[in-house]
């Protein structure tokens, strides 16, 4: 960092990184209230039956993901990943955002849908959540430096 441009308290640079995951969340919660009907898979009504006619426990399960990966992965990266490397620019590090998006669906998807479901459901949940990784990481790659920098007063 110079002399000019300190880092930010971390409470900045918390704000940031949970800004970052939020981005990702509304546009989750936008794309499940107005794509999902309740109950449209069988092992989802089986696995949450009426509550919140199915579309609220998937956003409620959403949210738990979205915010325990802001916790695991996203704070961390914002808080130890310096301000200076090349993963914060932003085609790289929108890339390993939507990777990491559709990696961890992949695995989740694998382990929670039933074995009927099918490839073409796997794949575009994979899809859909490399987009959100990809926003996520675009949002914290494009505000890092103001989050990560104080500005001193002339």
């Amino acid at each position: 960092m110079t002399a000019s441009h300190p880092t930010a308290p971390l409470e900045k640079r918390i704000l940031g990184s949970f800004l970052s995951a939020l981005v990702g969340w509304i546009a989750l919660m936008v794309d499940i209230a107005t794509t999902t009907k309740p109950n449209t898979s069988p092992y989802l009504a089986d696995m949450i039956g009426e509550f919140w006619g199915g579309v609220g426990m998937i956003e409620y399960l959403a949210s738990i993901l979205i915010f325990g990966i802001w916790l695991v992965v996203i704070l961390p990266l914002y808080l130890l990943v310096p301000l200076s490397s090349s993963f914060w620019k932003w085609p790289i590090c929108t890339i390993c955002g939507a990777v990491g998006g559709a990696t961890i669906m992949l695995i989740i998807s694998r382990a929670v849908l039933s074995s009927s479901e099918s490839w073409n459901e796997h794949l575009r949940l994979c899809i859909f959540a490399a987009g959100v990784g990809w926003l996520i990481c675009l949002f914290a790659s494009l505000t890092r430096r103001y989050f990560n920098t104080t500005r001193q007063k002339k």
